[in-house]
């Protein structure tokens, strides 16, 4: 059990683990008495240390969680409003409501998109660039 240094830090490290034959150890009572105690601090001082590492690396995952907290929680508003946007605002039985809304809604859009088309396509210029904004106003 103790031949070397090597053998002797092998040991204990696995003794960590639970792999510790307590039979390899000579008979003298002393040296059983030293032994055992200064085993069972190292097995304790060793689990306190684990726990601590533990406890240190939970603690910067949480910190590293919260400090993106916020950029999450405005992400997440931004998807579920995106979501609203495109959903019917009327539950089933009031959606009968919501279908002339809907194509009043389609129609206007529609009509508004042929506006802009027609306009884009008159204010073409000779070169074939299309003025908008305020520059059709110094052309004209």
């Amino acid at each position: 059990f103790f031949q070397n240094f090597g053998i002797c830090m092998m040991n204990v490290i696995w003794s960590t683990f639970g792999f510790f034959k307590d039979t390899e150890i000579e008979n003298d009572s002393t040296t059983t008495l030293v032994v055992d105690a200064l085993l069972l601090l190292y097995v304790i001082l060793a689990v306190v240390l684990m726990l601590n590492m533990l406890i240190a690396l939970l603690n910067n995952t949480f910190e590293k969680i919260q400090g993106n907290c916020d950029i999450e929680w405005k992400y997440a508003r931004s998807e579920r409003l995106k979501e609203y946007k495109n959903g019917q605002p009327f539950l089933f039985p009031f959606h009968f409501i919501l279908i002339p809304i809907t194509v009043w809604h389609r129609s206007r859009r529609r009509r508004q998109r042929a506006r802009k088309m027609k306009r884009q396509e008159n204010n073409k210029k000779s070169d074939g660039t299309i003025i908008s904004g305020p520059a059709v106003l110094y052309a004209l």
